[in-house]
């Protein structure tokens, strides 16, 4: 099984970094602290996603479970220019 989303967690990526950047560093209290900590909780995740993602895996669980989990994370994003119709889930 190949990465079936491919360019999907460069485009998270991405789209983490314009949230991250809404909230400069001069700007303080609990929700920018929260809005930051949301990012660099997302970069995580996504880090462990792509590791997951790697063909190797071959159909694993942990496979399937990261794709399942990327792709959800991209659902706030369908609108975005950059979305490609194909990280969407098909229902």
């Amino acid at each position: 099984m190949s990465n079936p989303v491919p360019g999907l967690v460069e485009f998270l990526r991405a789209r983490v970094d314009e949230d991250e950047a809404r909230y400069p560093t001069y700007v303080t209290g609990w929700l920018a602290e929260q809005r930051r900590a949301e990012c660099v909780s997302k970069r995580r995740m996504l880090e462990r996603f792509e590791r997951w993602l790697e063909p190797e895996r071959n159909g694993d669980p942990l496979q399937i479970a990261a794709l399942a989990l990327t792709m959800d994370m991209a659902i706030p994003y369908v609108n975005h220019p950059g979305f490609h119709k194909s990280w969407a889930w098909k229902s």
